[in-house]
């Protein structure tokens, strides 16, 4: 389950910054993982390629639409919904390229 309490890393990167740029010692916040300490992206690359992806089902990619066409209207609310739907059954670097071919029809359309 998501867990909503915990700061955006947008916001995170936003509080960070000084002058307009990042520190040379800034990194995210460590999570929890078990005990396990990994590197920024390292569950991202495991889960990529040792743990087989699932497609998006056809649900999930109207869900993921419309999540981004929601984006798209400023309804950062409804979206933030809809992602928080689409989290529960994959991972952000599932849906990445998915999302990329959202916008770029989202982006032709208006």
């Amino acid at each position: 389950m998501m867990d909503t309490n915990k700061k955006a890393i947008l916001e995170y990167i936003k509080e960070s910054l000084v002058d307009g740029e990042l520190p040379e010692d800034f990194s995210l916040p460590k999570e929890d993982e078990g005990g396990l300490v990994f590197a920024e992206g390292a569950m991202d690359g495991i889960y990529l390629y040792h743990m087989l992806p699932q497609e998006l089902t056809k649900e999930n990619y109207d869900v993921l639409s419309e999540a981004v066409n929601c984006v798209g209207k400023r309804e950062f609310k409804a979206a933030d919904v809809m992602f928080g739907r689409l989290s529960k059954s994959h991972r952000a670097i599932e849906v990445r390229d998915a999302i990329g071919n959202q916008l770029k029809v989202v982006a032709h359309s208006g």
